[in-house]
């Protein structure tokens, strides 16, 4: 290293604390609205199919191009 400090970006780093503030929000209000295990793993069967379809679908994308990546 040459001594150059690093210098920090303000914008990104409220980015980042702003969506994990949300995240941990969602998932608070959600644990407590879930009662039982079956709350937790059928999510009390309110996702639909096409939304579900999504999910995957953007899970798999998502996979297969971080290995496509990395590959």
């Amino acid at each position: 290293m040459d001594g150059t400090a690093v210098e920090l970006n303000l914008w990104a780093v409220a980015a980042i604390l702003s969506v994990a503030v949300v995240t941990f929000y969602i998932g608070y209000r959600s644990s407590r609205a879930a009662s039982t295990t079956q709350d937790f793993l059928v999510a009390r069967r309110t996702v639909r199919s096409r939304r579900n379809a999504a999910a995957i679908s953007g899970d798999y994308l998502s996979a297969a191009s971080f290995l496509g990546i990395a590959g």
